[in-house]
């Protein structure tokens, strides 16, 4: 395989087998995903205020009735996230001993000073908000070198259908997983 200008990349039979392998885990997680994902896109079209399905949308218009929804899911996820908002927590860390206090406190500061430069606070919300809604919010964070040579760090918000993750795990937050991948 060639990439660009780059010399040949020899491709060994080992890596096959790891490709292999890593597809077959794909594989097992999307069968084991396959009905949560409909599912959550179900949730948003709830809490969008879509509570009507498309058959009965469809013999409504036909008879020329009304699709009337009282949207009271979408109220109180709006509820739940505005709580969260308001008892946001800070990072901030703490010193072991009495002595350690200066180095600390320095790295709340560039905490603070890195989650305000990328509006980490609003993806927070917004993976909060994926949460209430379908049980799982993902942020990714990473360094942006395309505004800064040196590099900046940046939290994004990611859409949590297109995760794929182990199976297996069953701890609270995929605390056992032994492994995550992502479509996009």
């Amino acid at each position: 395989m060639m990439l660009g200008n780059q010399k040949p990349v020899v491709v060994e039979d080992e890596d096959e087998d790891l490709v292999t392998d890593i597809m077959e885990l794909r594989k097992q997680s999307a069968s084991h995903l396959a009905d949560w994902v409909e599912d959550a896109k179900n949730w948003y079209g709830i809490v969008a205020g879509e509570q009507w399905r498309k058959e009965d949308t469809a013999l409504m218009d036909e008879q020329g009735k009304p699709c009337v929804a009282f949207n009271r899911v979408g109220v109180i996820v709006n509820a739940i996230c505005g709580t969260e908002a308001n008892n946001r927590q800070e990072v901030q860390y703490l010193p072991r001993t009495v002595d350690k206090s200066g180095p600390v406190d320095l790295l709340t500061d560039a905490v603070k000073w890195a989650r305000d430069q990328c509006d980490a606070e609003d993806e927070d919300a917004d993976a909060f908000r994926d949460t209430v809604i379908c049980g799982y919010g993902w942020t990714e964070t990473a360094m942006d070198y395309d505004d800064n040579a040196e590099g900046m760090i940046e939290v994004n918000r990611r859409d949590p259908t297109v995760f794929h993750y182990d199976p297996r795990a069953i701890k609270r937050n995929l605390a056992d997983k032994d492994w995550v991948q992502c479509d996009d």
